[in-house]
């Protein structure tokens, strides 16, 4: 190819090169003034203060809006919801043997509920530690009390009953969808004679006459107490 034909080839080149360096040039500046962070007089100009949409309303309306009070407050309670044979049922899979649930026959409506002793090793009954659990109720669709029976009459193995309680009393409150208070935890841990009430429960732990035996009875409430009722009612 002679010298004239590749004049008109190497300016077209170069015309190209020239246009591609001005395009990256351009391109760098727009990226580098988007990528900088905008000061501080630019944030407050490009941003308008919002306007407050509760400003026009006279205060006792916005008070109503944004902070009301409740019209009927009533305590929080947790009431067991689960139906008290299937409940029996349930205690089986925990490690209970033989939970055996026992209606009142007509027209009484109370139920029991108890399982076999649980010992964490072979023997006498009256010479090793041993615990079971029973619940009871007026009504064939309420919990009314659960109680956590232990029999500490061997001190080797009276802290690992005390464990298998604690685990119990967590995987029941599981099942019920409530949270186990340490309170109750401690209570099984400590055995220190005394109660408490949480959202409506009622925790009482208790020693018996004489022999190492211990009650943990738990009541729960049977109803929902004083709250809304009363908006129901047709005005007077």
């Amino acid at each position: 190819m002679t010298a004239r034909r590749l004049l008109p080839l190497i300016a077209a080149g170069a015309a190209l090169l020239a246009a591609a360096s001005i395009v990256l040039a351009l391109g760098w500046h727009v990226a580098r003034d988007w990528l900088r962070e905008p000061s501080p007089s630019e944030r407050s100009a490009a941003a308008p203060e919002a306007r407050d949409p509760f400003a026009a309303l006279e205060a006792i309306a916005a008070a109503e809006l944004l902070a009301p009070e409740p019209d009927f407050p009533s305590a929080f309670v947790l009431l067991p919801t689960v139906k008290p044979s299937l409940f029996c049922e349930a205690l089986g899979p925990m490690g209970l043997a033989n939970p055996t649930f026992q209606g009142g026959a007509p027209p009484l409506r109370s139920w029991t509920c108890v399982t076999d002793l649980l010992k964490p090793v072979d023997g006498d009954e009256a010479a090793v530690s041993s615990l079971f659990v029973s619940a009871r109720g007026d009504d064939p669709e309420r919990i009314e009390t659960l109680r956590i029976k232990l029999n500490l009459l061997d001190e080797s193995t009276a802290p690992v009953a005390k464990a298998i309680a604690k685990d119990l009393l967590r995987k029941i409150f599981w099942g019920f969808g409530f949270p186990t208070p340490d309170a109750a935890l401690n209570a099984l841990d400590e055995l220190r004679d005394g109660s408490f009430r949480e959202s409506g429960v009622r925790y009482d732990l208790r020693r018996e006459f004489g022999a190492p035996r211990f009650n943990l009875v738990i009541a729960f409430p049977q109803r929902l107490g004083a709250g809304g009722e009363g908006r129901f009612l047709p005005p007077r």
